[in-house]
């Protein structure tokens, strides 16, 4: 199950309760977080991978997405990154906004 809150994609992972925090109740199920920093635009790319890499602190998981457009060397850089720094990559196809053919490049860690 997946929900959309506050720019992050909230995952409910699984039914098996955790162990009581502090003597307390126990969660009935664990949280994963995941957000995205997407550019509809290929100027600027090395800003989606900043801005990436900062919402790594709040999340378990982050991507960035960028068009299918951008030249070669435009997308060999993001690639390199987000396998060094473990952030995901997914391109798109920015001209086809009704199926945006998502692809993805490198999973995040």
């Amino acid at each position: 199950m997946l929900t959309f809150v506050f720019g992050f994609l909230v995952e409910k992972r699984s039914k098996t309760p955790l162990p009581p925090l502090g003597g307390g109740t126990s969660l009935q199920q664990a949280v994963s977080a995941s957000s995205a920093e997407m550019k509809t635009d290929t100027s600027g790319l090395f800003t989606v991978f900043g801005h990436a890499y900062a919402y790594k602190i709040l999340s378990h998981k982050t991507y960035m997405v960028i068009p299918k457009s951008s030249s070669g060397e435009d997308r060999a850089r993001p690639e390199s990154l987000s396998m060094i720094f473990g952030i995901g990559l997914i391109f798109f196809d920015s001209a086809r906004i009704d199926n945006p053919d998502f692809e993805i490049r490198v999973r995040p860690l």
